[in-house]
């Protein structure tokens, strides 16, 4: 069984920007065949949750570019995905960060001949100071 349930129905206060994007899809998976993909790349995404803010990124280039996002990319060939998080997040926010996986997310998009697997990673803390990628 799918339901599409409202943003108003999962945040009890929904935050600045995003009211109208929101939608949360819960799917069994028994009901909805799953699209046909041949290739799967890999990638990230960490955020930083602290003090009740989530520490997001401004995305000059790449998928998603003119938009706010955790800090990820691409995983390298022969590195983990925490490894590819925790290196992406050294070097687009100059900070290191205790990641604990939170989940992953496959999707495909129209015109791109691959599906996007991307693991969530999050953490409550981090060292070193915030800086601007080049």
């Amino acid at each position: 069984m799918s339901a599409t349930i409202e943003a108003r129905e999962v945040f009890a206060v929904i935050p600045p920007g995003i009211q109208g994007y929101l939608k949360q899809v819960v799917s069994g998976g028994k009901d909805v065949d799953w699209m046909p993909f041949e290739i799967k790349r890999e990638y990230t995404n960490a955020f930083i949750i602290k003090d009740g803010k989530i520490l997001l990124g401004y995305k000059k280039r790449g998928f998603g570019v003119g938009m706010y996002n955790g800090f990820g990319g691409k995983v390298e060939p022969g590195e983990s995905s925490l490894q590819g998080a925790l290196r992406e997040l050294k070097e687009e926010a100059g900070i290191t960060a205790p990641l604990e996986h939170a989940g992953t997310l496959l999707f495909l998009s129209e015109g791109v001949d691959h599906a996007f697997n991307i693991e969530i990673y999050r953490a409550d803390a981090y060292s070193g100071v915030v800086t601007e990628s080049v």
